[in-house]
């Protein structure tokens, strides 16, 4: 409390434990603002190199998109530089589906291996079946 009144930002890095949570007691979250939670994609492979989801856990004060998870990733361009480059996670999601159900996995199938609801998985494959992007028919 004492760093916010000065106007000062702290910065808290610490892991989780085996189930994605915070190590030890949540109580030192209790005076944050802003908690984020680093996560490795369903399909990330090490060939993929630096490539993770960014989860806002806590965000008090932000609301809607400000709060959308996002894919961030590291990249070097044609000069060798890396940059960083991000997308809403939303926008990820779908292109995975998409790409899942044109190799041949039906929406729950694919749906199970991104770790989405059904309810997430049939309005994507809804909207990519209207956007002509996979075949309508029938599944199992």
């Amino acid at each position: 409390m004492l760093q916010r009144r000065r106007g000062r930002a702290v910065l808290v890095v610490h892991h989780s434990n085996k189930d994605g949570g915070q190590r030890g007691t949540n109580r030192r979250e209790d005076v944050l603002d802003l908690v984020m939670g680093l996560r490795r994609p369903a399909d990330w492979e090490p060939s993929h190199g630096t490539r993770f989801e960014i989860h806002f856990e806590k965000a008090r004060g932000l609301q809607g998109e400000a709060v959308e998870p996002i894919e961030a990733r590291l990249d070097t361009d044609h000069l060798d530089v890396a940059r960083w480059t991000w997308r809403p996670l939303r926008d990820t999601t779908f292109e995975r589906l998409v790409a899942l159900m044109q190799e041949g996995l039906n929406a729950s199938q694919a749906g199970r291996e991104l770790g989405l609801t059904n309810g997430t998985t049939y309005r994507l494959r809804n909207k990519a079946r209207a956007l002509g992007l996979i075949e309508t028919k029938k599944e199992n």
